[in-house]
Parts: C-alpha cells; sequence; structure tokens
C-alpha cells in the first residue's frame, strides 16, 4: 500500500496504465474506508506523474469476495455440484451466510472450509476457472464494478 507510488514511479513514462490491487482485509489501514484508501493510493499515484492514467482497487474485505456470486458454476468450480446439501446451504449451516446475504463472511474462510469439505486443494486454477466460466456481470461488488468500468473506459472495443 505503502510502496506502490515508489514502485510504480520508474514506469511512469514507459506505460500508459498502472494499476494497483490490494485486499482491505491486511492492507494495514483497514479502519479506514475502501473508497478513502483508493483516494488516497490514486493521489499518490497522480502526485508520482501517473496523473489520471493510474487507479487503485481496494477489494472489501478481500478476493474471495468476488467468488461468491450466484452463478451455478460456484457450486461446480469449488466441487460442490450435485452434493447435498447444496453450497449455499451448507454455508449457512456453518454460519458464513444468513438469510439476508449474498455473500458469506469471512469470504476466504468460507472459500476454504467449502474447498475442505469437498477434499478440493485451493490453487489459483480455480479463480480461473470462475473468471472463464462466470458472467463478469453477475458480479455487483463496487470494488469489481469499478475495476470493469476502469478496463472498459482504458480498452475501449474496438
Amino acid at each position: 500500500l505503502l510502496h506502490s507510488c515508489d514502485f510504480l514511479r520508474p514506469f511512469v513514462n514507459r506505460y500508459y496504465h498502472a494499476l494497483v490491487m490490494l485486499d482491505h482485509e491486511g492492507c494495514g489501514r483497514e479502519q479506514e474506508s475502501r473508497t478513502i484508501l483508493e483516494n488516497d493510493i490514486e493521489s499518490q499515484l497522480a502526485d508520482s506523474g501517473w496523473a489520471n492514467r493510474a487507479a487503485a482497487i481496494v477489494i472489501d474485505p478481500e478476493l474471495e469476495n468476488w467468488v461468491w456470486s450466484d452463478s451455478p458454476h460456484v457450486d461446480s468450480v469449488l466441487g460442490w455440484a450435485g452434493k447435498q446439501p447444496e453450497l449455499r446451504d451448507w454455508l449457512k449451516m456453518q454460519g458464513f451466510l444468513s438469510e439476508n446475504q449474498n455473500k458469506p463472511v469471512p469470504p476466504k474462510e468460507a472459500m476454504e472450509e467449502a474447498l475442505r469439505k469437498v477434499q478440493k486443494a485451493r490453487s489459483s486454477s480455480l479463480f480461473l476457472q470462475l473468471a472463464k466460466r462466470v458472467s463478469i456481470e453477475r458480479c455487483s461488488d463496487p470494488a469489481f464494478v469499478k475495476l470493469r468500468t476502469l478496463l472498459t473506459t482504458w480498452f475501449p472495443r474496438t
């Protein structure tokens, strides 16, 4: 968090865009909102020469929050297809999800426990499979929406 601008400074004239992404959980400034952190990082990036060519995405609380879509592909990728109880019911029984929630809390621990239950290893390939199979339109997480908007602005379809 504190060193991203220093790290990116040498690349200011070499690349057109820069993106800083981090989990809110464990960033060292959890008492501040994700938007305050994003604004702070973006201000530092602008001051270091990136102007409006750089952005910050703070995922609240952490990347695994993006896993929890209502898509049936989540169950399949996490190894829960055809299992009883169904994944969302199991999450409720384990206390990760209440009736009025769309995403389990905490998301990382919920994912790890769900994988452990079906004896499936956590790996980066799970995120790749989710990215390939779950529509990006289904995710309403504010940080993800910001990322999607940012990327379509920076790299419009031609």
